[in-house]
């Protein structure tokens, strides 16, 4: 018997914006996102315990993804870090 079962995790990523026009350019997953660090960093509130919600990065918290693969233009890009959901299928 094939049963297919879905599983529901998440990433958390990076998306970042024209600072002008305000369009959407690009997303970096992260690759280490450790969850009570950027709890810190972000000064996320307690009612989002799972950092769910999107966080804009600012020059003040950007240090925290020197590990990543991300250069910041902060004169030209809005950066946000968000949750997205990912699924995955098994059988």
């Amino acid at each position: 018997m094939n049963t297919n079962v879905r599983e529901y995790a998440v990433r958390r990523v990076v998306t970042v914006f024209d600072k002008d026009t305000e369009e959407f350019i690009t997303f970096f997953t992260l690759q280490n996102f450790t969850l009570h660090e950027y709890i810190y960093w972000f000064d996320v509130p307690q009612d989002d315990p799972f950092m769910y919600d999107f966080y804009e990065i600012s020059p003040v918290n950007a240090h925290i993804m020197a590990d990543e693969d991300i250069l910041f233009d902060f004169d030209r890009n809005i950066y946000y870090v968000e949750c997205s959901q990912v699924v995955e299928m098994y059988e």
